[in-house]
């Protein structure tokens, strides 16, 4: 009811004597705010899983999601475009495909009422793409409060390996590395990896600046994304004075394969999207091998390609003992994280961040599938169904509204009420419900004894009085008497 009692109370004519509770009721806007109120209070009493684990799919355990008092009262705002964000390309085209049928839909069943010339429909056509397409470009470029993860024991390390910076040719400019290290902090994460394209110039500049230990801002590692034949990997476990080939082409170290050791060393991450059935030999069997594959990537492709074949990836890490790892691919664009990877690394509060980048690079190397726990945003995921993927709008709706919090829930009512109420003003002050006020009282003049009347009374037509809302009968002819005169003269 607050909606319709927010309109009520604070509608300009609210206070008219022929003005209730009732015709409120009966207005769209109003009946509109109350659905919407009613659908958000409904779906509270569902269950919310917001955070999952990658393996079984199931609620975290341990883990919860934190959101700022910021990111609750821009709750429409911040949970649209984290929705927006997890989705994959062929979601954002189902999206789009869903959005245009409906605005179709609506011109269609406003034609049957009224005319409308095809010009017209230009213009509201371009003036809603465009209006869609700003919702895209805000949400990529618009800093908002971040939703971050948080975990209950604190020798557990939240960790995003891999991550860009404007080091990288296809980065935003200015996403430095300051910037880099205030996104991850605000998403939770304790430790990410700096893992440009073909260069370390981000990543030493992210060691130099770290601090002596992690003092509640994310630390920064070093690790370069390279390109090995079809796939792309990021080395794991090097030094800011590591050799990186110019032309961004991974070569495996020379030294004795036989002698391999997972103790000690480089390794390689597998990122997303690639060809899970194309492993370069080099990759399985070289000198820096394998040890980790993304089980999420934040970019469209790599989200679509994790949610296909997200059994092959499982797969595949339990045949060669890989540890799932999860990266944001964060090149600048956006406030949302996909997806966080922990680790238990006992003390590791205290490291420095080359005692950090080894402890964590050995925990992978020695603990194998066994050394991570990957948790992901509970979204819509189409797999490889088609009737999934046209539902993809419903899912986006369903999973937001169920995942919502109280403060956020409040927070969407009171956004809900004062956009009924805004629309209301709107509708008031265009003149559309205007009330038309009864003339002002006149003095009567009387006439001189003798005089005949004036002539500005003589055979003129009776008027019809004016009233408020109809509500006063209007004063009936007298077609018998020979002089008609006004209301206002019988005053």
């Amino acid at each position: 009811m607050l909606p319709c009692l927010g309109v009520f109370l604070f509608h300009p004519f609210c206070h008219h004597r022929y003005i209730s509770l009732v015709s409120v009721l009966h207005r769209r806007t109003v009946r509109l705010a109350l659905i919407g109120t009613s659908i958000i209070l409904a779906t509270s009493v569902i269950g919310a899983t917001p955070v999952i684990d990658a393996e079984t799919r199931e609620g975290g355990v341990g883990v919860s999601l934190f959101l700022p008092i910021a990111y609750h009262l821009f709750a429409p705002w911040c949970t649209v475009w984290d929705a927006l964000t997890t989705l994959s390309l062929a979601q954002h085209l189902a999206l789009f495909l869903t959005v245009v049928i409906l605005f179709a839909a609506w011109r269609w069943h406003l034609a049957q009422r009224r005319v409308l010339s095809w010009r017209q429909e230009v213009r509201v056509g371009i003036g809603a793409f465009a209006a869609y397409l700003l919702v895209y470009v805000a949400g990529a470029l618009i800093p908002r409060p971040m939703a971050a993860l948080r975990v209950s024991d604190p020798d557990d390390i939240i960790v995003d390996f891999h991550s860009h910076t404007n080091a990288s040719w296809d980065g935003r400019r200015n996403f430095t590395v300051a910037e880099n290290r205030r996104w991850h902090t605000d998403a939770g994460f304790d430790a990410a990896y700096i893992s440009d394209h073909k260069t370390l110039r981000g990543a030493r500049l992210a060691m130099a600046t770290n601090p002596a230990h992690y003092a509640g801002e994310t630390m920064l590692l070093p690790s370069v994304e390279q390109r090995d034949q079809d796939q792309h990997v990021n080395v794991i476990g090097i030094s800011p004075e590591f050799l990186v080939d110019p032309h961004g082409e991974w070569h495996d170290l020379p030294g004795d394969t036989s002698t391999y050791t997972r103790t000690h060393g480089p390794f390689l991450i597998l990122t997303l999207p690639g060809d899970l059935a194309a492993l370069p030999t080099n990759e399985v069997h070289g000198v820096v091998r394998v040890a980790a594959i993304e089980v999420s990537d934040g970019a469209p492709r790599g989200i679509g390609q994790t949610q296909r074949d997200h059994a092959r990836i499982v797969q595949l890490a339990d045949k060669l003992r890989l540890a799932l790892v999860t990266g944001s691919d964060n090149h600048g664009w956006g406030s949302t994280a996909v997806a966080w990877t922990v680790l238990h690394i006992p003390g590791w509060r205290t490291m420095n961040g080359t005692r950090l980048d080894s402890a964590i690079a050995t925990t992978i190397r020695t603990e194998q599938h066994a050394a991570t726990e990957v948790y992901l945003r509970n979204t819509p995921n189409a797999g490889g169904s088609i009737v999934a993927l046209v539902l993809t709008a419903p899912a986006i709706a369903w999973r937001l509204l169920v995942d919502l919090q109280w403060p956020s829930r409040a927070a969407w009512i009171g956004w809900i009420a004062a956009a009924a109420l805004c629309a209301e003003l709107g509708s008031a002050w265009s003149g559309r419900r205007t009330i038309i006020a009864a003339p002002a009282m006149q003095p009567v003049r009387e006439p001189l004894p003798g005089a005949p009347p004036p002539k500005h009374v003589l055979h003129r037509k009776p008027k019809r009085a004016l009233a408020i809302a109809g509500s006063v009968p209007p004063l009936e002819e007298r077609p018998d008497d020979p002089l008609s005169i006004d209301d206002d003269d019988l005053r």
